[in-house]
């Protein structure tokens, strides 16, 4: 067996058996991954994969007990070459990312850039996304880390460990009557039009849920994927906006200003989310010390380390808010 044969099968399988999504996956060929899984066949005597024509539609009962088997050496292979390379590369290699755009343009700014001024020779990449992006790329291997709010169901395989909470606020335009009341109450939100987050995230369902349990029911403008554009369409005078609080600053929104609703609606946590038996090199770890300096690595390892697919480790009480904006 060679390990290439074992990420064909398991990229065809996370592909949902479509062999084309797959290749681009690894990015390789069709040709290429049948290759590989005939190859892989061959040397196994059994046949893994389902075949009607020409398309793939699913595993055998041979294919359903090597995958998790294959996923495991993989797993090993990778945590080996993280382990070597944090030797032969102490002051280089790679952090990868996976994050939404607001935690990226806010929350972890100050994070990435201190990390930056650090380690100089250290490339970083980041990948922005929906929290059901964030957590395929880091199910496929493709990041080290996704930085994300909580998801209801994780897949198996992945863990998610408290970080920290972001509180929320409403923005509206200067001169907005809302902004003179001295506590906003869910009713006088609904008496405007509203602009909130995609149901996606777990504030956007959350402050659909809050209505609908007051009984009211708010003309929502638009639902949208982060804070930069929800600022942009309240200045435009479609409405006013609930985001989390640390994406506003009056210094920078100078046409908005900014009240606090985190007594209207729950604080978020954020999470890291990891591959569970995932080896964690040097940068990932001081990386997410810096934006949570409560994970040390201890804690981190042993939470990754533990035995159990799609849980979220950890208790998330006595977390410290995200800070506001400057």
């Amino acid at each position: 067996m060679k390990l290439q044969q074992l990420h064909s099968l398991c990229a065809i399988v996370d592909a949902e058996f479509n062999i084309s999504r797959a290749a681009r996956a690894l990015e390789s060929s069709q040709p290429a991954i049948g290759k590989h899984i005939r190859a892989l066949e061959q040397t196994l005597g059994v046949q893994l994969l389902l075949r009607s024509g020409k398309r793939i539609t699913g595993l055998t009962e041979a294919g359903r007990a090597v995958l998790a088997p294959a996923r495991e050496m993989l797993r090993h292979a990778a945590n080996i070459r993280m382990a070597t390379r944090d030797l032969a590369e102490p002051e280089g290699g790679e952090l990868s990312i996976a994050t939404t755009h607001t935690h990226a343009r806010y929350m972890l700014l100050p994070s990435i850039k201190g990390f930056v001024e650090r380690h100089p020779d250290v490339l970083i990449r980041l990948r922005q996304g929906t929290p059901q992006v964030i957590v395929g790329l880091v199910a496929q291997g493709t990041v080290d880390v996704g930085i994300t709010t909580e998801l209801e169901q994780l897949p198996a395989g992945l863990v998610q460990i408290p970080s920290f909470r972001m509180q929320h606020s409403v923005i509206a335009p200067v001169g907005h009557p809302l902004l003179k009341s001295r506590a906003i109450t869910l009713r006088q939100l609904a008496s405007y039009p509203l602009l909130a987050h995609d149901s996606q995230f777990k504030i956007g369902k959350e402050v659909m849920q809050k209505f609908s349990a007051a009984g009211l029911q708010p003309r929502f403008v638009m639902q949208a994927l982060d804070s930069d554009v929800m600022k942009a369409y309240v200045s435009a005078g479609l409405g006013i906006a609930i985001i989390p609080k640390i994406s506003f600053s009056p210094r920078r929104d100078s046409g908005l200003r900014s009240r606090d609703v985190s007594h209207l609606f729950t604080p978020t946590t954020t999470y890291a989310i990891f591959r569970r038996g995932v080896y964690l090199n040097k940068h990932v770890q001081e990386f997410i010390q810096s934006v949570a300096p409560q994970l040390d690595r201890k804690t981190l390892e042993d939470a990754i380390a533990q035995t159990g697919g799609g849980a979220r480790i950890l208790a998330d009480a006595g977390l410290a808010p995200a800070p506001d904006g400057e």
